[in-house]
């Protein structure tokens, strides 16, 4: 396996597991964020969790590709999510960054592991 892709999930899993953590022991500036988007709380601890399994689903894709795959497919999903919510709201282009480049990334991941597998991709 390219040794790219390996440290791109690496990082991956890294950035999720730190804004999942955030999340999930409630760090004041996502309790008020979730506010902010009008969301309840309870869905601030479903984005860490899904957080925490896209981060797992990256280490354990570096293994079995198809797992990577799956990961990369749900958090895209969910930071689109987010990145709608942040538009939604009118937030300044700090807070708009982090959530299409981490779906952009996700998404290469999804790519390269498809093209591997002959399911189509880069």
């Amino acid at each position: 396996m390219d040794k790219l892709i390996i440290v791109l999930q690496s990082v991956l899993a890294l950035a999720f597991l730190a804004t999942a953590s955030v999340k999930l022991i409630g760090v004041q500036f996502y309790v008020e964020a979730f506010d902010r988007f009008g969301y309840p709380q309870w869905l601030r601890m479903v984005a860490g969790l899904v957080e925490v399994l896209g981060a797992l689903g990256m280490i354990v894709g570096i293994f079995y590709p198809v797992w990577a795959i799956l990961a990369g497919l749900l958090v895209a999903v969910t930071l689109v999510g987010a990145f709608a919510s942040h538009l939604r709201v009118h937030d300044p282009l700090w807070k708009l960054w982090q959530a299409p480049l981490l779906c952009g990334l996700s998404l290469v991941v999804v790519a390269t592991h498809a093209a591997s597998l002959g399911l189509g991709g880069v």
